[in-house]
Order: structure tokens, then sequence, then C-alpha cells
């Protein structure tokens, strides 16, 4: 989807009463920080969550769009599961 058919489907979501919208994950390209950022801007009843893996990197670039004016909204960390919930 381009960043404008992002920003329609969030606009859908809020006027579903969504509380918590991810929005995408920055980090992925310039296009989804992009979408990120759009979807930010718009949305203003629900929260508008970034999504970023557990390293600096992907944090610094959820922090920098989260740094909009106006920014109501989280930043969600993943991290991949440990070597110790694959033992068999």
């Amino acid at each position: 989807m381009n960043i404008a058919e992002k920003v329609r489907v969030a606009e859908q979501l809020e006027k579903l009463n969504v509380d918590i919208i991810e929005a995408g994950f920055p980090i992925s390209s310039e296009g989804d920080f992009e979408a990120v950022k759009a979807i930010s801007k718009t949305i203003k009843r629900s929260e508008v969550a970034a999504l970023a893996r557990a390293n600096p990197k992907d944090i610094d670039r959820a922090w920098r769009r989260s740094k909009e004016p106006g920014f109501l909204g989280s930043i969600r960390l993943s991290r991949p599961p440990t070597s110790i919930s694959n033992i068999n």
C-alpha cells in the first residue's frame, strides 16, 4: 500500500474506535517511516504505535518519528525468542 492508502486505513480504524493502531515499522524503509509519520499527524483519538526491534537503530528511527508536534503514541518493541525457547 502507498502512504495515502495506509492513512485511509488508519482513519477507518479510528472511526471503529480502535484504541491502538500499529502504524508500521519505520526502520524497514523510508516509505514506512513516512507512512507512520503521516498517520501520526492524521489520527487524533487513537494511539499510534511504531514497531521496532529491541536494538538502538530501530528505536532511534521510531523515536525520530515520535518527536513530531502533536504526536500521541508509543514505540512497540519486539525481540526474537531466546535460544532457551528453541530447546526441544
